[in-house]
């Protein structure tokens, strides 16, 4: 169990402004696309937050031809 937890808690961030600090893009940006569901996001009570594995399949899915 202690495993899963850790996994949980390395996948998650929380917030628009750390979501946009993983994808390069500033708060404001990353809180539009979020909003518009260009993101793969979710709310967790009023913040904004994303898995890192989707977002990588969301942006691996962008680059292929």
């Amino acid at each position: 169990m202690s495993n899963e937890r850790t996994l949980i808690a390395d996948d998650l961030i929380v917030g628009a402004k750390l979501i946009g600090a993983e994808i390069g893009m500033s708060e404001r940006q990353t809180y539009h696309l979020l909003e518009t569901k260009v993101l793969p996001g979710f709310k967790l009570g009023s913040k904004w937050a994303a898995r890192r594995s989707r977002l990588k399949t969301y942006f691996d899915a962008l680059d292929r031809p």
